[in-house]
């Protein structure tokens, strides 16, 4: 039997994620006899990465999290790792780092600054901001999603530095 190579899928319906601006619809639309292409739209990703041997901390540890942004990563320097439902913790936001920090699981850090160790690794997405642009917030709540944090991740800088709290959905 001869396979045909010009046959061409029979779609009823195909619907398809649309963002708009801060929320997001759902269009529904009707196709017949054409190809059906779904474009994947990647959550911004995050990191949270165990910094040991950094000769500025004085506690020996600390956690790096990184949030993608643009073509750097927004970063803070937590002194523990948020709980769910526990008391917010202390943070202090450092310079963006590069975006390669997001798949490295493991390296020595650059010009002698101590050991990096991923600790935790997924995505997130923004729920309410007070700024137009994520770099110049000083309060950002993020629905995050992975292994270790998961949920309500709240970031506000407040009169002597940044605190971090997380909450369960």
């Amino acid at each position: 039997m001869k396979r045909s190579t010009n046959a061409t899928p029979l779609v009823k319906q195909a619907a398809v994620h649309v963002p708009t601006g801060s929320g997001a619809r759902f269009v529904s639309s009707r196709i017949e006899k054409a190809p059906v292409f779904f474009m994947l739209v990647r959550m911004p990703r995050f990191t949270l990465l165990e910094h040991t041997g950094a000769p500025d901390d004085p506690a020996g540890r600390h956690f790096d999290l990184l949030l993608e942004n643009g073509v750097a990563c927004r970063t803070w320097r937590l002194m523990e790792i948020p709980q769910a439902g526990g008391a917010a913790v202390a943070a202090l936001e450092l310079p963006p780092h590069r975006l390669a920090w997001l798949d490295i699981r493991e390296s020595e850090i650059s010009g002698g600054r101590g050991r990096a160790r991923r600790m935790d690794a997924g995505g997130y997405e923004v729920v309410s901001i007070d700024a137009a642009e994520m770099a110049a917030a000083t309060m950002l709540v993020l629905r995050i999603t992975g292994p270790l944090l998961a949920g309500r991740l709240r970031l506000e800088q407040l009169a002597d530095g940044w605190a971090a709290s997380l909450s369960c959905v």
